[in-house]
């Protein structure tokens, strides 16, 4: 039986008069992978902070294991992963630090030699050696800030992960390795996963069900298995890249 562990209920959001949301409805069942797409603007990343208490929906609910999710959202964020879209890694702060940040401030109080053995261990399993632990994120390269992101996300062992744009700014092979690994992570620790993406080749990888924004609605629901054969409108266009076509012009 599936247990819903994040609803969004009718949720609505403008920014200066501009609606960006329009009554959503999701549902995320604890141990799943949803992924959001869309075009850019679709509000993919408003959804997301709209969970994550970020942002105030205009109207709506957001309910977390079946209650509705209120300021403040400390005791909700403290049981969550995430990893950025920029890698949101502090420059001035070793990697090992970076990775243990949350650690670091946490109410257990983990002494800085705990932390950094943790730090090292993620670290390790995102494939990074205990070398670039005691590196500085502008000595790596995109894609091991990605990995050292991702070790961040996983050091607190949350039952939740959210990926903002995972893939993004990486190279084709690099993409599908941060996916693979993105999807090795999530099955192992059995977390629930919100991944907002628009790479569909990452969408194919790490999802179990995907939501598809288009016109400020949830134009599509659906597992990732039928996702893959949808044949239909701007679905199909978006999926396959390609461009939809509409009266007096490309509907881009």
């Amino acid at each position: 039986m599936t247990t819903p562990l994040i609803q969004l209920q009718d949720i609505t959001k403008s920014f200066n008069q501009t609606l960006v949301l329009d009554k959503i409805n999701m549902v995320v069942n604890e141990g799943e992978s949803l992924a959001i797409i869309g075009g850019s603007g679709a509000g993919k990343s408003v959804a997301l902070k709209i969970v994550l208490g970020l942002l105030k929906a205009d109207s709506g609910k957001v309910l977390i294991n079946g209650k509705i999710s209120k300021p403040p959202f400390d005791k909700f964020l403290s049981e969550i992963g995430m990893l950025f879209q920029g890698g949101a890694l502090f420059d001035s702060l070793p990697v090992w630090k970076n990775v243990a940040f949350k650690l670091l401030r946490d109410k257990k109080k983990y002494s800085m030699e705990e932390a950094k053995h943790i730090a090292v261990e993620k670290l390790a399993r995102v494939g990074l050696n205990n070398r670039v632990a005691e590196l500085y994120p502008a000595e790596l390269s995109g894609g091991m800030q990605k990995r050292v992101g991702l070790a961040r996300a996983i050091a607190a062992n949350p039952a939740i992960l959210f990926f903002d744009e995972p893939t993004t700014g990486l190279d084709p092979i690099r993409a599908a390795n941060i996916s693979s690994l993105i999807r090795e992570l999530v099955e192992e620790t059995s977390a629930t996963a919100i991944t907002v993406s628009h790479d569909m080749t990452c969408v194919k990888q790490i999802a179990d069900k995907v939501n598809f924004l288009n016109k400020c609605k949830i134009a599509w629901s659906g597992t990732v298995e039928d996702f893959e054969s949808v044949s239909d409108g701007v679905i199909y266009h978006f999926v396959n890249g390609l461009p939809s076509v509409i009266k007096g012009g490309l509907d881009i």
